[in-house]
């Protein structure tokens, strides 16, 4: 039965294909990250029975959800989620409880078994799909992406989930970072820092008004991120400290002992860097022989964490939910300046979306972590 009327936002929602009555919820998160391998969700739920003496939640059970602003909603989406925890909070003197479940997007053979095998003469991207389609995930690779990682690949007693990030570590493009991660689309995408960041850019303006609209009649509004409130975390520093002033590594290839160094200032969406460092490394890497791996082996395992520095400072925009937004899109953002009528141009300009959040209560909310590095030149210097 629809009852999608009951609230103010539009969804579904089965465990196990059992329907439930989305009204009944009390609060529902789902969280996409460029950072983790899965999506998450939390959700708390009311219940009078009907989810443990008449259809018990197991371990592993599905749980689906499709979630909108309205049943109009261009951008509704729907995804399956296994079941991982439970917990049971009893309230109105035993007359009901509230129940609260955690789970990661459904997949197949992700967790389980552990394997043991290698794939042989592959680069990181051939191995990936392989392990996309075990999986159950389409494939989404960059079509800018190169890597230059051919090699022996070996998964030796550890299951697809952590073959996933073993590989991910190890992967090599240029002066590049990548990224391997699943999205609320079924989809696990392969790309890395620079091939996204070629993207064109949308806008994000400031507007209580339009973050609140359930419609937008303007083609142009509809495409533009209207958001009502951010906060803004500054890591820069620390990250500096532990590795983005630079990395320095050695190593013995069965000849010569070799030393490779990664420190390139690299601040591509700002105008000035925090960088105020001399050129001195801060972090020292002595790695072993390098043997049965690519030429390029021990550099991609620093420059893999060096180039992470890029999302140090984190801002958190809650937007119109009506927005269609994907990981990895470049946003133009507008900030109002507090000294004049014009914006702020130290923190407006460009960040990546390395973070989605979708959150159903009264109403569904969307939030994004946008990310960068530096800041623009200010008006006045």
């Amino acid at each position: 039965m629809d009852y999608s009327f009951l609230q103010n936002f539009y969804c579904k929602i089965t465990i196990d294909d059992h329907p439930l009555i989305p009204k009944n919820i009390k609060y529902c998160v789902i969280r996409e990250w460029i950072f983790d391998i899965l999506p998450r969700i939390e959700i708390a739920i009311n219940d009078d029975g009907y989810l443990t003496e008449v259809f018990p939640i197991k371990d592993n059970s599905v749980l689906f959800i499709e979630i909108g602003v309205n049943p109009d909603d261009e951008n509704i989406f729907g995804c399956e989620f296994n079941i991982v925890n439970k917990v049971i909070d009893e309230v109105n003197a035993n007359k009901s409880t509230v129940i609260t479940l955690t789970g990661v997007l459904k997949t197949n053979s992700c967790f389980f078994p552990i394997k043991n095998r290698s794939f042989k003469n592959m680069n990181s991207q051939q191995v990936l799909s392989l392990i996309s389609k075990e999986l159950g995930l389409k494939y989404n690779k960059n079509i800018n992406l190169n890597t230059s990682d051919v090699m022996t690949w070996l998964q030796v007693n550890i299951s697809n989930f952590d073959f996933i990030k073993h590989v991910l570590k190890r992967s090599y493009s240029n002066e590049d970072v990548l990224f391997c991660y699943a999205d609320v689309n079924n989809q696990l995408n392969y790309t890395s820092l620079k091939s996204e960041i070629k993207k064109e850019t949308k806008i994000a303006k400031y507007s209580l008004e339009n973050y609140t609209k359930y419609s937008f009649a303007d083609e142009n509004d509809l495409k533009t991120i209207w958001y009502k409130s951010f906060n803004i975390a500054n890591y820069t520093n620390d990250f500096n400290r532990q590795f983005g002033y630079g990395m320095k590594g050695s190593y013995y290839d069965l000849q010569n002992n070799k030393n490779v160094v990664v420190d390139k200032n690299y601040f591509p969406l700002t105008e000035m860097s925090f960088n105020d460092n001399n050129g001195q490394v801060v972090n020292k890497n002595v790695f072993p022989i390098l043997n049965n791996v690519y030429s390029d082996y021990f550099k991609a395992m620093m420059q893999n964490k060096y180039y992470k520095n890029v999302f140090g400072i984190s801002m958190q925009l809650s937007v119109n939910a009506l927005n269609k937004i994907n990981l990895f899109d470049i946003i133009d953002l507008q900030i109002e300046s507090l000294l004049n009528d014009e914006k702020d141009e130290v923190q407006s300009g460009e960040y990546i979306v390395a973070g989605i959040t979708h959150q159903l209560t009264n109403v569904y909310k969307k939030e994004i972590s946008i990310h960068r590095n530096g800041y623009n030149k200010p008006l006045y210097l």
